[in-house]
Order: C-alpha cells, then sequence, then structure tokens
C-alpha cells in the first residue's frame, strides 16, 4: 500500500471510529422505544430491581420507630351524684404529670383540693385534669355543690 492510500484507509477508519462512539453515546443517553416501554435494562438498573425483591436488609429502609402508647386516663363516671363503682383511687409520684377525666349525667362543679382546682362539667359531658403532681399527701376530690366525694388523689414523694 502507498503512503496516500494508508492515509485514506486511516482517516476512513477514524471516521468509522468517530461514528461508532457517537452512536453508542446516543444510544445510551437517549433510550430506544423498546427500552421506553421497558424492553432493556441497564445493570444498574437490574442490580437495583434485584435489590429490592430480594429482601436486602442492608439497603432496605428500617421502619420508623413507634412512640409508645400514653398511659390511659382513669376516668371517673358520676351518675345521680354518686361515683360509679366508689371512691377511686388515684395514685401519683411526685413531679409526675397527674391526669384523670370525669364524666358527669349532671352539671356539677369538679373540686380538687390542695391543688385548689375546680372545673365545670356539663350534663351529660366530661371534664379532664391535667397538671404536675407537685405537692405530696391525699387530696379529696369532690362534687362541690354536694359536697360528695368522687376520688382520693394520692401524690408519693
Amino acid at each position: 500500500m502507498s503512503k496516500p492510500d494508508r492515509r485514506v484507509a486511516l482517516a476512513a477508519l477514524g471516521v468509522v471510529a468517530a461514528i461508532a462512539v457517537i452512536v453508542g453515546i446516543v444510544l445510551k443517553s437517549d433510550p430506544g422505544e423498546d427500552e421506553q416501554e421497558g424492553g432493556a435494562t441497564t445493570a444498574r438498573e437490574a442490580t437495583e430491581k434485584q435489590s429490592k425483591t430480594s429482601g436486602d436488609t442492608a439497603t432496605d429502609t428500617p421502619a420508623a420507630p413507634q412512640k409508645p402508647k400514653a398511659p390511659a386516663v382513669p376516668t371517673i363516671v358520676v351518675r345521680a351524684g354518686e361515683p360509679v363503682g366508689g371512691v377511686a383511687e388515684l395514685t401519683y409520684q411526685k413531679g409526675e404529670r397527674a391526669r384523670f377525666r370525669v364524666t358527669s349525667d349532671s352539671a356539677e362543679e369538679i373540686h380538687l383540693h390542695g391543688y385548689d382546682i375546680g372545673k365545670d362539667v356539663e350534663a351529660g359531658g366530661s371534664v379532664t385534669f391535667d397538671f404536675t403532681a407537685d405537692l405530696e399527701g391525699v387530696f379529696e376530690v369532690e362534687l362541690e355543690e354536694r359536697a360528695t366525694q368522687i376520688a382520693a388523689l394520692t401524690v408519693n414523694p
């Protein structure tokens, strides 16, 4: 082969190589119709898909921790001016959050002695007491107008 023929052959080979590179780039960045419809997947997509379906715990997102359930709020039920089941015993530790609810079939003022907290409850309604138990001792919860005790609230040191 003569020197000019080699140059032409090398130039042609360079053009073919350049076209192959361009075609490869275009195909990689702009998937054809078959690939867009799910006909072909890349190695990365296949790996991600397998990871999701195989239950690979190293890549799975852990479940969010559950919040602890709030303690149940004791409820004192008042019917015909009397606590159902007798005088309720409520016990808390000093500094603890004290919560209890009173439901009544008649309108009443509920009074917590010692803490001097009074709340009105409507007939058929309920009222919630929520406070920090910062005084030690035993305190009476009563229907104020009737002077009827409905609970004994104890706060321990």
